[in-house]
């Protein structure tokens, strides 16, 4: 049933007559549409693929945690909406994201991010204490006892790593993106305040949050990143940042469409027509931050034991409150060390010689 749906949605996509030159200079609409709905990334051009790896964005093109914490917030919020009590909501939810998961394929970045949502509802409804990094660690023990290789596959490692970064730095690079208030505005009363005061603290808290969590996944994958794809993209940090708001509306919009398509084509017409647009701001974004001078570095591989230094010390900053450490300056050394040696070896350093293998295969 998931896979006759989810080729119904294919074609649905298909026949929406979604124009080549909507989406900018990328000229494949129902295919990213198709990748970031469905995480069907047949139809993909090469020319998509390089723009979304020198803005280190291709996570978006794989239905990743966060297209499912998205459809995830959508119905909690819908059943919020609707007043429906709380067990039911629990089981609508689950139900929807779970039958999500099924139709788009169980990669490890789903599966972590549908073991995560099931683990935390069922927590909440025995009533256990939850801590996201406990439910980070089941999902990953679930997955590894059911197939064991996915330890040594890139997309599991990549996943993992940025997720555990977020929960453990991301808070604090926020907090010295936005730095501490003078003391004049500490003694002032918050309803005090002036309206475009309040506001601006609003806005510069919430970019805070947004690049703290963009620049801890991108700090914490970095090493893995130049390991497997001998890339870093610092843009990525402020790209992603961007982003999600934009992807948010792309998926609301993209299963609005799905939902109406079969029952009312003037709805449907319409909602396409939004989603056109939302596409062409989506895919102009990326390829503007593709573009930017210094966004991307070639560099060669980094050796596994520097990445496991490297990694050490994300540990030591993260534990830097046991060992004495005090300070939200302590998350920032891992990154200094990392742009330290890729500076160096990306730049400097000519690496290991060239070598080149050729197949004489029919001749």
């Amino acid at each position: 049933a998931d896979w006759a749906r989810f080729q119904s949605f294919r074609r649905q996509i298909d026949e929406a007559g979604f124009s080549e030159d909507t989406a900018c200079s990328s000229k494949d609409t129902a295919g990213v549409l198709k990748a970031v709905l469905l995480g069907d990334r047949e139809r993909l051009g090469r020319g998509v693929w390089v723009v979304f790896n020198k803005s280190g964005t291709t996570h978006i093109l794989a239905i990743s945690g966060l297209h499912v914490g998205i459809v995830y917030g959508a119905i909690f919020w819908l059943c919020r909406m609707l007043l429906i009590q709380r067990w039911r909501r629990r089981v609508i939810v689950l139900s929807v994201v779970v039958s999500y998961a099924l139709m788009i394929g169980l990669r490890p970045a789903t599966i972590r991010a549908v073991l995560m949502i099931v683990l935390f509802e069922v927590g909440g409804a025995l009533r256990f204490a939850r801590d996201p990094v406990n439910a980070v660690a089941g999902a990953a023990l679930i997955i590894l006892a059911l197939a064991p290789q996915h330890l040594f596959e890139a997309g599991f490692q990549l996943t993992f790593v940025a997720v555990l970064g977020i929960l453990m730095f991301a808070g604090d690079i926020a907090r010295l993106l936005r730095g501490r208030p003078d003391e004049i505005e500490r003694l002032v009363e918050p309803e005090l305040r002036s309206r475009p005061r309040r506001l601006a603290r609003r806005v510069r808290k919430v970019a805070a949050g947004a690049i703290g969590v963009c620049a801890a996944a991108t700090i914490c994958v970095a090493p893995l990143q130049a390991y497997y794809f001998n890339i870093v993209t610092p843009v990525s940090v402020l790209a992603t940042a961007l982003l999600v708001p934009i992807i948010s509306a792309l998926i609301w919009l993209g299963f609005l469409f799905l939902a109406v398509a079969p029952f009312t084509w003037f709805l449907a017409a319409l909602a396409a027509k939004a989603l056109g647009v939302v596409t062409a701001v989506f895919t102009g974004t990326v390829e503007l931050a593709s573009a930017l001078p210094f966004g991307h570095a070639f560099v060669a591989a980094p050796p596994v034991g520097w990445i496991a230094l490297f990694y050490a010390s994300l540990l030591v900053a993260a534990a830097r409150k046991w060992i004495g450490l005090s300070g939200v300056r302590a998350a920032v050394v891992p990154a200094c060390v990392l742009c330290a040696y890729l500076g160096w070896r990306g730049l400097i350093s000519p690496g290991p010689e060239l070598a080149a293998t050729f197949g004489n295969n029919g001749h």
